[in-house]
């Protein structure tokens, strides 16, 4: 029962930073970010790292552009610029071996955890579904309408699973369309 709880635990939290956002500053007038963007969409690498990009001419874009840089401490001012987490990138180069540096987070957009993990995850269900022979025979004397720990353990697995799952599609879209 622990290992299930603390599994469920770790795996939330790999699934929220599998998404950690990236954000590209960039300029169309810029044409090292042009540049950058054209490589970025042949090699498919906005949607591999789900990374959103903001054109800094705007005002709102330049005010967002200042307040991240600050978050990270880059002080230099350039374009192109690529944010994630606490780190930045500047400049076609760097960004570029940055993110073909790491693994791709998003194809498919529904893997939440490997093969590996699903099995452990799996073996872990099994075991705590199975019953020790006292238990079976409280089961067997209780009401009908009763249900017993393991299926409420594999409800609250799927309810965390759907609503990382659902976060997860939406601040996509969002990210997408620049909701």
């Amino acid at each position: 029962m622990k290992k299930l709880i603390i599994s469920l635990v770790i795996l939330t939290a790999f699934s929220q930073a599998a998404f950690a956002e990236m954000i590209l500053f960039t300029s169309d007038s810029c044409s090292f970010c042009n540049e950058l963007k054209t490589e970025l969409r042949s090699k498919n690498l906005y949607f591999k790292h789900n990374i959103t990009e903001y054109e800094i001419s705007t005002p709102q874009n330049a005010a967002l552009y200042l307040e991240k840089s600050q978050e990270v401490g880059y002080t230099s001012g350039g374009i192109p610029l690529l944010i994630e987490g606490g780190e930045y990138f500047e400049g076609k180069s760097p960004i570029m071996k940055h993110l073909e540096g790491i693994e791709e987070v998003s194809a498919p957009a529904v893997t939440i955890i490997s093969e590996e993990d699903s099995l452990d995850l799996q073996i872990m269900l099994e075991e705590a579904s199975e019953s020790t022979p006292s238990d079976q025979t409280q089961e067997k004397d209780s009401s009908e309408g009763t249900t017993n720990s393991s299926t409420i353990i594999i409800g609250i697995i799927a309810i965390v699973f759907g609503l990382t799952l659902f976060t997860t599609i939406i601040l996509r879209a969002k990210k997408r369309f620049k909701i």
